[in-house]
């Protein structure tokens, strides 16, 4: 059994016991009759000439503030992306979840732009749940499911007016998504050796990714070069890991890495 399948297991035990305080049902009638999600696709927009578009994951890990403040820092990080130019925000509420009086909505009414759900997606369900906590987008792992599967997420999230953004570590799976109907495609920075660049999957994996999708570089983006390595290779954006949310000044670091 690996990594993955591990966390679906765990992950669909929890679901269980979700559904029982809501069943799906219940949630699915809970969802209003006009949605309004913010556009996650416009926010990003295809480069042309633009520069890269930022796209700020708040991460659940030791910060450098103070105990008192830690149960602001989603919203206070939040904030800090946005006045740096960040197009979009990406939380996972499951690294929250014991943090009291966290809330989706609260980084909602703080901010303008997209939020996107990070967490591991494995039924439609949790999209349906998703939406009710105030996210706009959601990330699938081509990894862990189906094309049909994929394919029926990608359904989903068009009647809901949410965009679904799904991650790729390899060729098939770039190859799977599109196929199941993904138009924004995020590829994983993985080191595929010891010697190799930190962002060397994402200069691989970008040719495979067809002309008509989004493509987002996530993760282990350290360094001016490594932004300018991605820019020219015309990737639209790049997620930022727990490096920059380390940072006390998260605008002046994403500042110092862009220019």
């Amino acid at each position: 059994m690996n990594f993955y399948q591990q966390l679906i297991i765990r992950k669909k035990a929890y679901l269980a016991i979700e559904k029982e305080k809501i069943p799906f049902e219940t949630l699915v009638q809970m969802i209003p009759s006009e949605i309004e999600t913010r556009d996650f696709v416009k926010s990003i927009e295809p480069r042309n000439n633009s520069a890269i578009s930022i796209i700020g994951d708040i991460k659940g890990i030791p910060l450098p503030i103070t105990e008192n403040k830690l149960k602001v820092v989603p919203v206070t990080i939040a904030i800090a992306f946005q006045s740096a130019k960040a197009k979009a925000i990406a939380v996972n509420p499951d690294e929250f979840r014991h943090m009291p009086n966290f809330s989706v909505d609260k980084i909602h009414r703080s901010t303008s732009i997209p939020i996107i759900s990070t967490e591991l997606i494995v039924e439609e369900y949790q999209i349906y749940r998703t939406l009710m906590q105030g996210f706009d987008a959601f990330r699938i792992f081509a990894i862990n499911l189906s094309f049909t599967e994929i394919g029926r997420f990608v359904e989903l999230a068009s009647r809901l007016k949410m965009a679904i953004i799904c991650e790729c570590v390899t060729k098939a799976d770039v190859d799977k998504a599109y196929q199941a109907g993904v138009r924004i495609i995020s590829v994983r920075n993985i080191p595929i050796k010891l010697s190799s660049s930190m962002v060397e999957n994402s200069i691989l994996l970008k040719k495979f990714i067809p002309n008509d999708c989004i493509s987002i570089s996530h993760g282990n983006v350290r360094n001016n070069f490594q932004v300018r390595q991605l820019e020219e290779i015309t990737y639209d954006a790049i997620m930022l890991d727990e490096i920059i949310i380390r940072q006390i000044d998260i605008p002046k670091a994403i500042k110092e890495l862009l220019q």
